[in-house]
């Protein structure tokens, strides 16, 4: 099974789930709103990629990679 690779993704809350924590007298902790939340995990998928492949393929589009 050396050939099996797993990535764990710990993504922040969405903002609008803060209120339901502040309500229920928790810290909230960090948060992001769902759009960059969905750019960062499509990057880090890409990077992840790439980074065991050694091909950045997995990107849809044009914008240069950093």
């Amino acid at each position: 099974m050396d050939d099996v690779k797993f990535l764990f993704i710990h993504h922040p809350t969405p903002p609008e789930f803060r209120a339901i924590s502040m309500a229920g007298g928790r810290d909230p902790g960090p948060s992001m709103d769902i759009e960059t939340m969905i750019e960062a995990i499509r990057i880090v998928i890409g990077e992840a990629v790439a980074a065991e492949t050694g091909r950045r393929q997995w990107y849809t589009d044009d914008r240069p990679l950093h």
